[in-house]
């Protein structure tokens, strides 16, 4: 089988067969979802529960708890045990002054956050994930 953006190819198939199965084992769907956090900065070595629920899309999830790890903020999730479909990437911003202290001329150009995450390696599902806090962040973090 050959992978494409929009159609999949398969070899020739026996006529004879009578009956042919397809079997998918996993489908990547990208779906438009939007949730704010206003999540506390703890200080080193320490952790902070946080226990807010949130939905991005179809995907429901609890951020339990947040630890910081240097100038790494950890966030521990929760999806709520193995499930038939779980929530693998999405894209972090921000909020939108964040680089409001900055002179124009060094404000980034993309507001866009980098971030790694760790998943179970059982059932696949997010464990937690983390983002660099490499501008003054306060006591505090907003993320789009």
């Amino acid at each position: 089988m050959e992978n494409r953006r929009t159609e999949l190819l398969f070899e020739p198939v026996d006529l004879d067969a009578g009956r042919l199965t397809l079997s998918i084992p996993a489908l990547v769907v990208t779906e438009p979802g939007e949730a704010k956090l206003r999540l506390p900065i703890p200080q080193e070595g320490r952790s902070v529960t946080v226990n807010e629920e949130l939905t991005l899309g179809r995907y429901p999830f609890t951020v339990t708890a947040v630890e910081r790890d240097g100038e790494r903020l950890r966030v521990w999730v929760d999806s709520g045990g193995p499930a038939p479909r779980m929530l693998l990437r999405f894209d972090l911003r921000p909020a939108p002054d964040w680089f409001d202290w900055l002179p124009w001329r060094e404000r980034p150009q993309s507001r866009g956050w980098s971030w790694v995450s760790k998943h179970d390696e059982q059932t696949g599902q997010m464990e937690y994930f983390e983002i660099d806090l490499v501008f003054p962040a306060g006591d505090r973090v907003d993320l789009n």
